[in-house]
């Protein structure tokens, strides 16, 4: 059976698609010209398109943090960027991170704290570090319990259980599940609830307590029908699942038939290859062995398509079943040790019992009661999927595995210890009735269909109330019509009088109208189009400078020289620089022009970040506010950026406090003066600013040469550069 019947909490990776595109055979790809090319389009869109939206609305919730004042909404943002990383960009350790920040942020708030630690145990568990999963759940469930959140409290309680059934013991399993489906059904959480029920019918089935497994999947209908939930695939499959062990194969076929229909309409690959497995352990039970096959391989093909170890392990297991009934015990143990060697280790432990058990038996049977080896192996395996079935109390593991254990030690003739075994699988067996599986089954299928039909002649009886109300309508609604009619008449006639009178005098009007209204529409059409392409022109334009930023970026890594390095960290700054000028004027309204003051705070932090991290320098931005266009901005960000870097760089190189000061004054006619002012000890006296040879200061130079202004320095408790310039209307007015 599956605990996937509800996947509330499991989403895919965007680079599933990936698995799709490629499923195309080469020969179909060579029809389309060129293979390779196709090849990198179906990467591109793959890769891109998911990865690209995903992280423009992470980028949109990280903008949204910087934003945010208080530690509880800057903890539910962080939580919902993690989210972001592991549903839909499937990276699970970035998430933890999040996560984590979250927990940080949210200190005296307990149900964001919470919250956060609860979803760390999600993402735990999908790595598989059950151990962290335990730790989670349990901290988590301590701080909703102090907080009195009852529904969070039940999904920390039922990922608590989830650990049990993992790693045993399911009895545990069992009681924290319990617990968490009580807890849900008090808050009104019927999906939970129902999580929680679907999941004991899969645990008591594990110990084959039939009826209890039998009850809480009703439950788990009763709940969703509260919520006006369908019944999902997952469950239909653990149904049939339930009458397979009940060995009452024609009702099994019958609800995992209608599992794989449901599943394959919903897109549940997951489930669909659930379904085709236990149709193939149907059959083969039935020894229709070709079916059987046939069914499997359908199941494995989708497993290799999602590349599901423990699915690929149920294959491999059935096959090997499969060779003991057909008596080809060396095929069956090939198949039996590839299970064994693919199931991942922190699987079900039930599944890890019965990799042992099988290999156990097929060992036996190869032994034929007289080879050594085959009986020692026998013996090895038999006693590990006794253990591990007596540590988590599986019931029918325990049975399987102590009878074996009896043939064995018969075998190898110490009689005493087989005695032990044979007594243990005799009591096991006989507390199993198959008479009580029977009846709790039947009893299942009849209450399952009886509340199908109560739930079909509610949905007729409601139908019917819609059908007389909207007959009641239409016979009003008739009655107005004839009335209405009747005025219509007489309107419609002085209307169309009156019509004639003004039409031709409306009909030029009109012509003319329609003429100014289509050339606006152009008009409109063409102002967006150009808008769109303006920025799309920005966009790609900053792309393209964070490629070449990046490029300076690994170039550094394989230069020693300093000198190298200092000149690539200059060039890589003047290229971040221009590249943010472009970030916001794509996302301006105003494509034309970009605000001075949030481009100088924007580049001072990305500039302190790399200069003087660790220093607390203080940074005093304009009061006032300029727009300045984008023939003047680059320029202008540019000269700003060296300004600030020498700051950075040689003002506060030895000191932890000091102040930065921007400022910049505008006249009425176009002239702009901009001043970078620091708290450092100035330029050397003997340094000549005006036949300097570094780059920066040169390059300072020329673009005020460029923008019709000036550069100075001077020094008055630290250094201190006024730069003139004009903006480009004012400069177009020299030309």
């Amino acid at each position: 059976m599956s605990l996937l019947d509800d996947k509330t909490m499991i989403k895919r990776s965007p680079n599933h698609m990936l698995i799709c595109l490629l499923k195309v055979p080469f020969n179909k790809i060579r029809s389309f010209g060129n293979p390779s090319l196709l090849l990198i389009i179906c990467f591109f869109l793959a890769f891109y398109f998911p990865s690209h939206s995903q992280s423009v609305k992470i980028d949109s919730l990280k903008n949204e943090l910087k934003k945010c004042l208080t530690d509880s909404s800057c903890a539910d943002l962080m939580l919902r960027i993690g989210e972001q990383h592991q549903y839909m960009l499937g990276n699970l350790d970035s998430a933890i991170t999040w996560f984590k920040k979250s927990q940080e942020r949210a200190e005296n708030e307990l149900l964001v704290r919470g919250r956060a630690i609860l979803y760390q145990g999600k993402a735990h568990l999908d790595l598989e570090e059950h151990a962290m999963v335990l730790q989670c759940a349990q901290e988590a469930a301590g701080l909703f319990q102090e907080v009195g959140n009852t529904r969070y409290l039940a999904e920390a309680t039922w990922l608590e259980g989830l650990y049990y059934g993992y790693n045993g013991p399911i009895e545990k399993a069992i009681i924290f599940l319990q617990k968490a489906a009580i807890l849900a059904d008090s808050a009104n959480d019927h999906s939970m609830a129902a999580i929680c029920y679907s999941n004991l019918g899969f645990f008591c089935a594990q110990q084959g307590k039939f009826p209890e497994a039998i009850e809480n999947m009703i439950a788990s209908v009763n709940y969703r029908k509260k919520q006006n939930l369908p019944i999902s695939s997952g469950l239909l499959v653990n149904i049939g699942a339930t009458y397979v062990d009940a060995e009452n194969y024609p009702e099994a076929l019958s609800y995992l038939k209608q599992g794989v229909e449901k599943a394959a309409n919903d897109g549940d690959q997951e489930i669909v290859s659930e379904a085709y497995w236990y149709i193939g352990e149907t059959y083969v039970k039935m020894n229709q062995f070709d079916s059987a096959i046939a069914n499997l391989d359908r199941a494995q093909s989708i497993n290799l398509e999602l590349q599901d170890s423990s699915l690929t392990y149920d294959y491999y297991t059935s096959k090997g079943e499969i060779f003991m009934k057909l008596l080809n015990p060396d095929s069956a143990l090939v198949s039996f040790e590839k299970a064994k060697n693919i199931l991942p280790e922190k699987s079900f432990i039930s599944k890890r019992a019965n990799a042992l058990q099988h290999l156990a038996e097929v060992h036996l049977t190869l032994s034929k009661g007289t080879d050594i080896y085959h009986l020692q192996q026998a013996k090895s395996f038999a006693q590990q999927a006794y253990n591990t079935a007596n540590n988590a109390n599986l019931i029918k593991n325990k049975s399987r595995a102590a009878l074996i254990l009896f043939r064995t030690l018969t075998a190898l003739k110490p009689y005493d210890p087989a005695s032990q075994y044979v007594e243990e699988y005799i009591a096991i067996n006989d507390s199993l009735l198959s008479q009580e599986r029977l009846a709790a089954v039947a009893d299942m299928q009849a209450r399952y269909e009886s509340e199908r039909k109560e739930m079909k002649i509610s949905l007729l009886n409601d139908q019917n109330e819609i059908k007389a109300k909207n007959l009641e309508q239409a016979q009003a609604l008739q009655g107005q019509q004839k009335i209405i009619i009747v005025l219509l008449t007489v309107g419609i006639s002085g209307v169309i009088l009156l019509l004639i009178w003004i039409y031709r005098f409306s009909l030029q009007k009109s012509k003319t109208n329609k003429e100014l209204s289509r050339k606006n529409e152009i008009i409109s059409q063409q102002s967006e189009e150009k808008e769109i392409l303006l920025k799309e022109i920005h966009h790609r334009v900053k792309n393209n400078l964070q490629i070449i930023s990046s490029l300076l970026d690994l170039q550094r890594k394989g230069v020693k020289d300093e000198t190298a390095l200092t000149a690539l960290d200059d060039g890589q700054t003047r290229v971040q620089a221009m590249a943010l000028i472009h970030q916001k004027l794509y996302q301006n309204e105003n494509l034309g022009s970009i605000s001075f003051k949030q481009y100088a705070e924007q580049l001072c932090e990305m500039l302190s970040a790399i200069y003087v991290p660790n220093n607390n320098v203080n940074i005093i931005l304009p009061t006032k506010d300029a727009l300045l266009d984008i023939d003047t901005a680059i320029p202008v960000g540019l000269i700003l950026n060296e300004l600030i870097s020498n700051a950075f760089k040689h003002a506060f190189i030895n000191s932890v406090e000091g102040q930065l000061t921007l400022g910049l004054q505008e006249d009425q006619d176009g002239n702009y003066e901009l001043t970078v002012k620091d708290s450092g000890p100035g330029i050397p006296d003997h340094f000549d600013i005006d036949n300097a040879k570094s780059l920066g200061l040169r390059l300072v130079k020329s673009l005020c040469k460029q923008l019709y202004g000036s550069s100075t320095y001077s020094y008055s408790n630290g250094a201190q550069f006024l730069i003139t310039f004009k903006d480009t209307i004012t400069r177009k007015s020299f030309v």
